[in-house]
């Protein structure tokens, strides 16, 4: 394509790069292969006024909840085992961190003042629209039940999210009105993705063969 911008210098590895929801910021991941989990640094650029990228804090992946605060995967090392949870900044840094509970999935920003959570909660356990700040104060948040219990995973997109249920039938849900419309009655992927318009889906099934065989006399 033509008028690209260099954004970076080719020092280590890029990923987990995210568009803000006003377009008007970038952030991302930088590390080194190999390194410690803990050495990821979160880096965020203007794409109107073209900079040095900005060093935010360190973390293993990000994602914006809305144009000015980014939910930010932590991982601790606890007795050789690794944990992950989120935490919660703003891009000028003037409201301390929120740490969220590791029993919540952020799944996505919506319209830049809501995002779409997966609550594992037993008794709120399904897809919720909540605001950007509802990690401030819960209890008080007014939220949106999108689907509970029988969800096992789903694929968004920026109006409605594709989820497969329980009984692997397949559903549309949209955002705004909370509607379901049932696409397939049995789906069995076991991986998928949509893309935004959510009118392309892509996805992944395992096939396995085995056969049952004899081994005589197997220590000879």
């Amino acid at each position: 394509g033509s008028s690209r911008s260099q954004l970076t210098d080719n020092a280590g590895d890029f990923y987990n790069v995210h568009w803000s929801p006003d377009g008007n910021q970038i952030a991302y991941s930088r590390g080194y292969l190999n390194a410690p989990q803990d050495s990821v640094k979160i880096y965020i650029i203007k794409t109107n006024d073209l900079g040095e990228p900005r060093l935010l804090t360190t973390g293993t992946d990000v994602k914006w909840i809305s144009p000015n605060r980014l939910a930010i995967t932590k991982a601790i090392i606890t007795n050789g085992k690794i944990a992950q949870h989120y935490e919660i900044i703003t891009t000028d840094k003037s409201i301390p961190p929120v740490m969220v509970q590791d029993s919540i999935v952020i799944i996505r920003s919506i319209s830049g003042d809501k995002i779409l959570i997966r609550d594992n909660h037993i008794a709120k356990k399904g897809l919720w629209i909540v605001p950007s700040d509802y990690f401030d104060n819960p209890a008080k948040a007014k939220t949106k039940e999108l689907l509970l219990s029988k969800f096992i995973s789903g694929s968004s997109g920026f109006n409605s999210i594709i989820v497969k249920d329980t009984d692997n039938k397949l559903w549309e849900i949209n955002y705004a009105t909370g509607n379901k419309q049932k696409l397939k009655d049995s789906f069995f992927a076991s991986a998928f993705s949509v893309n935004d318009d959510n009118n392309k889906l892509a996805y992944l099934i395992d096939k396995y063969s085995a056969k049952l065989v004899l081994i005589e006399d197997i220590f000879k």
